[in-house]
């Protein structure tokens, strides 16, 4: 009796999707102006309702942004919030996030909306890439239709099935590496009354619809023509007919004329019919007995395919990713995508219930209303950036107020001290050039300068072990604990010794150029910090864990060899120990992005002077590889 299993064991009911209706998030979605007579001339007006509702179930409140007035009286506008630019001026309200879909903004209009609170998103759903590869061969004097314009945008998003464009469109447009896939949804709202209006011809004879666009090679009919010339090639008198929506493109093709068409039996006998653009509703009205063949480039997300699915219709793809529903054939395979055709006429009227289960399952996948779907959206919105995240690293401060080191001394140096430059060291276990130190700071005035040296293992120096801390930290190669070290150096010199009035951070590995009376009367005479900042394109993807906590324009590199006055040192290194651990921990190299970074976001760039990626005239000259110098 133990092994019963009770009802809800057996067939668990999920619990349904809530979404917190109570929390007003508007969200804009821009778009050229939608009405019911245009929705099915472009699948992005599609596209773009069908993630309306889902924003909708999920607790949002979307509007449709357009560039110009919409039409309020409307039917559609009845249906869907739509609001213009001109009517968003007059009357601002706050924004959860605005996303870019059917109408890309000037950088101006994101930083517009970034003011008012919102998230700034681009969703792609075309393979700029294909096009990229097509436009640069094919229209050598013409601008890029594409557009890349990234300026004041935190996030892009794609497709699933543009996955991989993702670092393409990350470096053309300059994301780091900030292009995050987003759900694919669809819903049959706009063809509910046509389910399963397919039914299998009796007559023993077979057509074909195909409907791809004809502009691309991502989506071009030549492959299922071959299919269809392959199969009528065998069973001449079996095919009725292949219907070519949008063929007269290749109608009007001179090659197509003369190369393709000549050589199909199918033209060659009137089979072959080229029809202009259609709507998929009127066309699998009027040809609701054909077998559908499809034939994509990396492309494999259709609404097409998944409209044709949800009315029944037996559907011929080479979609890897769905190579589980329809009938499925290997990329340009004609052979195999014939097979399929006899498939189809020798099964698919016995299995008719599993096909439409199997399509049924597969829409679901895709629909607004699935919980995941929703989760997805919800992660990408409600976790992206938020252009005034930088109270996060304030909150850790705040959180971890028992850990913060207060400094001893005040900021001033001590009246008419002689100024001293501290010098210090951060070494694995010895000075490398240790006698070259020794005669670059001898007779030299001692009251001139201080030396600080941490640690990773404790080597008897020659002649500066009377420098070494009291206490080291266990450091690791280009890891956070770097930082700390050097703010360990820092702190111990601004307490020591007042006087100290420049901090200059040094490796085991560096050697002197100039003379000491040089370096002190270059320092001394005035009051900055100095950095050498390194090209702004070196920051991401490895500073991409900064984007949860700072905005990304504070995010900056410099090289790893700098110099603090004493007010820099006060703000740097007392009481943000604390962040390095969270926010830096999986960034690499965190020295180079730490102080500069944050010498920005307190606004303290009026304290240092900065060179920019200079190996002459820098603070540190390092021999890199390939680096021209004097």
């Amino acid at each position: 009796m133990n092994c019963i299993k009770k009802g809800v064991e057996v067939q668990p009911v999920i619990l349904p999707y809530k979404g917190d209706s109570n929390i007003k998030r508007h969200i804009l979605l821009t778009t050229e102006p939608i009405n019911f007579q245009n929705i099915w001339g472009c699948g992005l007006f599609q596209n773009i309702l069908f993630l309306y509702r889902l924003f909708e179930v999920a607790g949002y409140i979307p509007h449709l942004f357009m560039g110009t007035k919409p039409d309020l009286e409307s039917e559609f506008s009845k249906k869907y919030r739509s609001i213009g630019v001109k009517e968003w001026n007059m009357r601002p309200f706050p924004l959860y996030a605005f996303i870019e879909i059917g109408v890309s903004c000037a950088p101006q209009m994101r930083k517009a909306f970034r003011e008012c609170g919102a998230k700034i998103l681009k969703l792609k759903l075309g393979n700029d890439m294909n096009g990229a590869i097509e436009n640069s061969i094919f229209k050598k004097n013409q601008g890029d239709s594409i557009g890349y314009d990234a300026g004041n945008m935190e996030t892009m998003l794609v497709s699933p099935h543009y996955d991989l464009q993702q670092e393409y469109v990350s470096v053309i447009n300059r994301i780091y590496p900030s292009v995050k896939v987003a759900p694919y949804v669809w819903e049959p709202t706009l063809i509910h009354e046509l389910v399963d209006i397919y039914t299998f011809p009796q007559t023993g004879s077979y057509s074909f619809t195909i409907m791809e666009p004809n502009i691309s090679f991502q989506k071009c009919s030549l492959i299922p023509i071959m299919i269809c010339e392959y199969f009528y090639r065998q069973k001449p008198t079996i095919v009725d007919g292949v219907v070519i929506i949008n063929g007269d493109v290749l109608e009007k093709s001179a090659y197509c004329k003369e190369n393709i068409f000549p050589n199909l039996d199918l033209y060659n006998k009137k089979k072959l019919h080229l029809l202009p653009r259609n709507t998929v509703k009127t066309v699998a009205k009027t040809l609701k007995h054909n077998i559908v063949i499809f034939h994509t480039v990396n492309n494999e997300y259709n609404y097409m395919f998944l409209e044709y699915l949800y009315m029944g219709f037996p559907v011929i793809h080479n979609y890897s990713r769905l190579k589980d529903y329809g009938y499925y054939y290997k990329g340009d395979d004609i052979v195999e995508g014939s097979k399929m055709i006899n498939l189809i006429i020798q099964t698919h009227q016995s299995n008719l219930e599993l096909y439409k289960a199997k399509s049924r399952q597969l829409i679901w996948n895709f629909s607004i209303y699935n919980p995941d779907n929703i989760k997805g959206w919800q992660t990408i919105l409600d976790c992206e950036y938020n252009p005034k995240i930088n109270k996060c690293w304030k909150t850790i401060l705040n959180e971890n107020n028992h850990c913060r080191i207060v400094p001893k001394n005040n900021i001033a140096l001590m009246p008419n001290s002689q100024k001293k430059i501290a010098f210090c060291f951060l070494i694995y276990d010895i000075i490398n050039n240790e006698e070259l130190w020794n005669t670059f700071f001898k007779n030299v005035d001692t009251n001139k300068y201080n030396i600080y040296i941490h640690y990773k293992t404790n080597k008897r120096l020659k002649y500066f072990e009377k420098y070494k801390l009291k206490t080291c930290i266990e450091t690791k190669y280009e890891d956070y604990t770097i930082p700390l070290a050097y703010n360990i150096l820092f702190r111990e010199a601004y307490e020591q010794d007042n006087s100290n009035y420049k901090f200059v951070i040094l490796s085991g590995s560096c050697v002197p150029l100039k003379s000491f009376d040089y370096i002190y009367h270059k320092l001394t005479s005035d009051n900055y910090g100095y950095f050498n900042q390194c090209p702004p394109n070196q920051c991401f993807p490895i500073c991409n864990p900064l984007l949860k906590f700072i905005e990304r324009k504070f995010v900056s590199k410099i090289h790893n060899w700098f110099i603090l006055n004493r007010k820099l040192v006060n703000e740097l290194c007392f009481d943000k120990d604390c962040l390095l651990p969270v926010l830096y921990k999986h960034v690499y190299a965190p020295a180079e992005f730490f102080y500069y970074t944050f010498i920005k976001v307190l606004e303290l760039e009026n304290e240092i002077i900065t060179t920019v990626n200079l190996t002459n005239d820098a603070t540190t000259f390092v021999n890199w590889c390939g680096t021209n110098y004097k």
